[in-house]
This record gives C-alpha cells, structure tokens and sequence, in this order.
C-alpha cells in the first residue's frame, strides 16, 4: 500500500486508456509525462487458483520478467501488483476508496 502527500491509503496504476480513447470517452490533457517519481523498485503477478499461491513473478521497474518464486522476501511483497486494468474498473475503485491491502490475493475481487 502507498500512502498518498495527506497520509491517506492509496495506490498508484499506470492505466492504459485505449479503449476509452477508441470510445471517445476521454481527451488528452499532456503526453510523454515522467513517471520516474512513481516507479516502484519492482512488481509482483501470482499464478494459482483462488486464495491458493503457486508462485510468483517479479519484475523489474521498467516491466521486464527477472525471475520466477515460490515465495516473497520483504521487499518484493511491497511490490504493487504488475496487471492491466481496464480504465472503468479503476474509475470505480477510485470512488469506493480501495486500497491493496484489502485483498492480497485477489486484486480484482473489489471491484
């Protein structure tokens, strides 16, 4: 979980808005912005069924597959989550305050 400037739980997504775009629900304000202060160390995906783990990938900050384990250090379980999000899933996250910490497992599961 990152905490936002005001200490409220939050979290960052890098969210491509094709489909918004190919719909015409949505103008460009900027382009080719910096992301450097947002970039995480790494990421983190999960392959299983359900609550059950079977492992994990991690990768690098610029999204490249470094390696595959079968459990987290420290440091690569405060990794956000490396998955697409579709931009009306994230518009309802955003508007019912979720936050990671409310499924480990399922990052989905509250939408």
């Amino acid at each position: 979980m990152i905490q936002s400037a005001n200490q409220l739980p939050g979290f960052y997504a890098c969210v491509d808005y094709i489909w918004a775009k190919r719909e015409d629900r949505i103008q460009r304000l900027s382009n080719k912005n910096s992301i450097e202060n947002f970039k995480p160390p790494g990421f983190k995906s999960h392959w299983g069924i359900g609550k059950d783990i079977f492992g994990w990938a991690i990768y690098s900050s610029d999204g490249e597959f470094m390696q595959r384990i079968t459990k987290l250090n420290d440091t690569q379980k405060s990794f956000p989550y490396r998955a697409r999000i579709d931009d009306t899933i994230l518009a309802k996250r955003v508007d019912m305050q979720w936050t990671s910490d409310r499924s480990p497992f399922k990052p989905y599961e509250y939408v």
